[in-house]
């Protein structure tokens, strides 16, 4: 299972590994999230959502 290990302080994506959240424990600091969708280190975790934003989505080309 993929599974996003997240800073506790930030939420911010630290690292993308194969574990499952529910049963493998986090590194010193951090928390697990399973995720099925993208998701990428630098990734900022929406606890509300339970979603992942990239904060530098790519920029809209504007129309010619």
């Amino acid at each position: 299972m993929r599974c996003a290990v997240v800073n506790l302080q930030t939420n911010i994506v630290m690292n993308v590994i194969v574990a499952d959240a529910a049963v493998d424990p986090a590194p010193g600091g951090c928390f697990l999230v399973n995720t099925e969708g993208s998701c990428n280190i630098g990734w900022v975790y929406d606890d509300v959502m339970n979603d992942f934003v990239d904060p530098n989505p790519p920029e809209e080309e504007e129309p010619v």
